[in-house]
């Protein structure tokens, strides 16, 4: 169940990160967040068992737990810059998302110049 749970909430995430980041952002985003999992694996396990060893047993679940508290701020700021953007799309403004397909009218390969 762990497992399943990690690869829905992954793979989720990374569709959130296409949806946000734009085309032209993706790449650099992408980069950050296999980086960042990668050093995640190779430190964490470090740095818990030096909490354990220095300050005890409760010291990795607090700091766990004050990871879980600091994550919850982006989820809401995010939640905020989604109601505003669905505010503009309601009152009329073109508002051009991104994510996995290209959302214009556009063959690929094809440029916007030479379709006109």
């Amino acid at each position: 169940m762990q497992g399943d749970s990690s690869a829905i909430v992954h793979t989720v995430g990374l569709a959130i990160l296409a949806d946000t980041a734009g085309q032209a952002g993706i790449g650099p985003a992408m980069g950050f967040v296999t980086m960042s999992i990668a050093r995640g694996i190779d430190f964490v396990p470090m740095v818990g068992g030096i909490l354990y060893h220095l300050i005890g047993y409760l010291a990795v679940f607090n700091s766990g737990y004050a990871l879980v508290r600091l994550d919850f701020l982006p989820r809401v700021l995010m939640l905020a810059s989604k109601d505003r953007a669905e505010e503009k799309h309601d009152a009329g403004v073109e508002d051009r998302t991104y994510g996995s397909l290209a959302h214009d009218d556009n063959k690929l390969g094809e440029s916007p110049v030479s379709a006109a």
